[in-house]
């Protein structure tokens, strides 16, 4: 229903092609996100995050959510969702607090920036479980990642902040905007198995503010 008006829309405006274009694609791509996703994936990851609100083995484990350019804008929002569920989130400013059983939820279309590989990398040496989103799961952050979720949506290969930036046109965030997708369906998922209300969550987001 949603794409029959937004074609509608387009017939009463026709000069906002590129707006019509613009949700087209973004639509289109999430549409192919349960044909991507790994069911094995999905709920190792629904079980890692289990755990973080319900710590067996250690008092209170951990959660950080990083990511790069403008995923560290979806990583950031979903820190704040995961939050909402009762876990503990650190951010990079507490990153030398790290420790193992803490978990790191790392947002990359490429899979490959520099900066995003680095918190991979020194979260392995001290034992942390690393959840991977990408778009390339054939990528060093699939290759070092203990689970990996596909999220379709990049198509450009290479990391944006090593490309020049003649080299770059216009960006439409199909990716990130696939992530949140998944990252908030996996709260809804979350809150569902946890019994975890709205009121609570609620609670929670008014700590948060």
């Amino acid at each position: 229903m949603f794409h029959s008006s937004i074609g509608s829309f387009l017939i009463l405006f026709p000069h906002l092609q590129i707006f019509h274009d613009c949700v087209s694609e973004i639509l289109s791509s999430s549409e192919k996100i349960p044909e991507k996703m790994d069911s094995d994936s999905l709920e190792k990851t629904i079980d890692t995050l289990s755990y973080l609100s319900n710590p067996k083995e250690q008092e209170y484990p951990h959660l950080y959510c990083l990511g790069s350019g403008m995923s560290s804008v979806i990583s950031s929002m979903a820190a704040t969702r995961f939050q909402h569920l009762g876990m503990h989130l650190g951010s990079s400013y507490d990153w030398r607090f790290r420790s193992k059983g803490d978990v790191l939820l790392v947002v990359s279309g490429s899979g490959q920036t520099t900066t995003t590989i680095d918190f991979v990398r020194s979260a392995k040496e001290v034992g942390m479980e690393v959840i991977g989103i990408t778009s390339y799961d054939d990528s060093p952050l699939g290759w070092s990642s203990d689970v990996i979720l596909t999220v379709p949506g990049r198509e450009i290969r290479a990391s944006n902040f090593e490309r020049p930036i003649n080299e770059i046109d216009f960006i439409v965030p199909v990716f990130e905007y696939n992530s949140a997708i998944v990252l908030d369906s996996i709260v809804a998922e979350l809150s569902e198995r946890l019994s975890i209300t709205e009121e609570s969550m609620r609670q929670e987001h008014a700590n948060v503010e």
